[in-house]
């Protein structure tokens, strides 16, 4: 795959998915967000007061993983280091990247990071 090539797949659907994203979250669904999320207060902001660029972050790590396993050309032979940065990759896509929504919603992040990783819970 070539650098080229995956940026131009890329960059547009980061800028698509960010702003279709801003407008369905903070613009269409803001009030539907904030009534259900309303009991969580005063631990989680409202729509409109959240930081874009967490967003943003999750935004490009998401693009930037789903265009890679669309863009990448596979051959018949597995490699243990394309495998483990698939693995690493799939990883951070599903888990990684909500902490950065928990950033963006909570007031005290680490508080709920600490509460995910409490031996009570």
């Amino acid at each position: 795959m070539k650098i080229k090539t995956f940026l131009i797949c890329w960059l547009p659907t980061f800028v698509i998915v960010f702003g279709l994203n801003g407008v369905f979250h903070g613009q269409l669904a803001a009030n539907f967000f904030d009534s259900n999320l309303n009991h969580l207060a005063p631990a989680i902001r409202k729509m409109s007061d959240v930081n874009p660029l967490w967003v943003a972050l999750l935004d490009f790590i998401l693009t930037f993983g789903m265009t890679y396993f669309i863009c990448v050309r596979q051959t018949g032979k597995i490699n243990l280091i394309n495998a483990a940065f698939a693995g690493g990759l799939t990883n951070l896509i599903a888990s990684g990247t909500w902490n950065f929504i928990n950033a963006s919603l909570f007031r005290d992040c680490l508080k709920i990071k600490n509460w995910h990783a409490s031996p009570k819970n």
